[in-house]
């Protein structure tokens, strides 16, 4: 995803991106956090209108992983927090209803793309 929104929606165009919403790299990390990192408000407000948790969690890896991160459980509100996005998130995250952002930790299926 790379922060690169015109490539995003079209992919959101063509595909059934809902039906991708949900995967997770070996790292546990969706497209939500993805676009956490870039700080996209435009891309988060898209996958959360598709259903994308912003409760989910990551696995906590090593590799690949901003400085500062690895180790660590991560939700999407704490990757833009730490990548100087928390602005755009939390202007992103606003319009959704307070029962959507209520903590939980989530069980996530890993699925390697």
């Amino acid at each position: 995803m790379h922060g690169d929104e015109s490539t995003f929606e079209i992919l959101v165009e063509q595909i059934h991106l809902c039906k991708f919403i949900q995967m997770r790299d070996s790292a546990g990390w969706g497209l939500l956090h993805l676009a956490a990192e870039k700080g996209s408000e435009k891309m988060i407000l898209k996958l959360l209108e598709l259903g994308a948790d912003p409760n989910a969690f990551t696995i906590p890896p090593s590799i690949a992983i901003p400085k500062g991160l690895e180790h660590k459980e991560l939700q999407p509100e704490t990757i833009a927090k730490h990548c100087g996005h928390r602005q755009t998130y939390d202007n992103a995250i606003e319009p959704f209803s307070p029962q959507v952002l209520t903590p939980r930790r989530l069980k996530y299926q890993v699925t390697r793309v």
